[in-house]
C-alpha cells in the first residue's frame, strides 16, 4: 500500500537537503491518551505534550504492500510503575493506536497526520527483574475489512434497524426461488 496522499508541504519537507524526522505515537487507554515521541525530550504539538521515549521506545518497521498492511510491535523499556499497572489491568484490545511522522526542515515542524492507524491487540509486560519491558501489538485498520460484518440482510434485521423499511421483505423468498432463464416458451417461438 503506497502513500499517494502525502500533501505537497510534507513532500517538499521530505525533499529538503537537511531533514530530521521522528515518530509521534498516540495510544488510547482508559486513563486517557498516552502520547509518546521518538525524542530524548518532551515536545508539544497540537496542544498535546508527547513524552520523550527515545532510547527506551522502539517501533517495529512498518511494512506494507499494495494489498496488505501488517500489524506492528511497539516496545517500551524502563517503564514507570503507572504503565506497569496499566499493562496488568487494562483491556486495550480494539483501542486506537496512531503513529504520525514529524518532519523538521530548518525551523519548521510539519506533521503528517497519519502514517499508520490501527487498533491495539495485546499489551504484555516482560520483567526479568532488572528492567521491565512493555510490548504493545497493534493491527492495521485495514484488518477490519477482512472481518465479517455480522449483518444477516434479513427483513427482521432491517425492520429492527429501520422500522417500516420493506427493502428485504421478499429476500428469503427470492433466495429460495428456482428461476429458469430463459423459459421453455422462449425457444418455441
Amino acid at each position: 500500500m503506497s502513500r499517494t496522499n502525502i500533501d505537497s508541504n510534507t513532500a517538499a519537507a521530505l525533499a529538503a537537503a537537511n531533514v530530521s524526522m521522528f515518530a509521534l505515537v498516540e495510544l488510547d487507554l482508559d486513563s486517557g491518551r498516552l502520547y509518546l515521541a521518538d525524542l530524548p525530550f518532551d515536545i508539544t504539538w497540537g496542544s498535546n505534550t508527547y513524552s520523550g521515549a527515545s532510547g527506551i521506545g522502539t517501533i517495529e518497521p512498518i511494512t506494507e504492500t499494495d494489498t496488505e498492511a501488517r500489524g506492528i510491535l511497539l516496545t517500551l523499556s524502563a517503564v514507570q510503575s503507572a504503565a506497569i499497572a496499566t499493562a496488568l489491568t487494562e483491556d486495550v484490545q480494539g483501542r486506537e493506536c496512531l503513529i504520525r511522522l514529524a518532519i523538521v526542515d530548518g525551523t519548521t515542524l510539519r506533521v503528517d497526520p497519519c502514517v499508520w492507524r490501527g487498533v491495539m491487540d495485546v499489551m504484555t509486560l516482560e520483567d526479568d527483574g532488572q528492567q521491565p519491558v512493555l510490548r504493545v501489538t497493534a493491527e492495521h485498520q485495514m484488518i477490519a475489512w477482512q472481518q465479517p460484518s455480522g449483518a444477516l440482510f434479513s427483513d427482521a434485521e432491517q425492520q429492527a434497524r429501520y422500522s417500516g423499511d420493506k427493502f428485504f421483505e421478499y429476500a428469503a423468498q427470492i433466495a429460495e426461488a428456482t428461476i429458469v432463464w430463459p423459459s421453455a416458451a422462449f425457444f418455441k417461438s
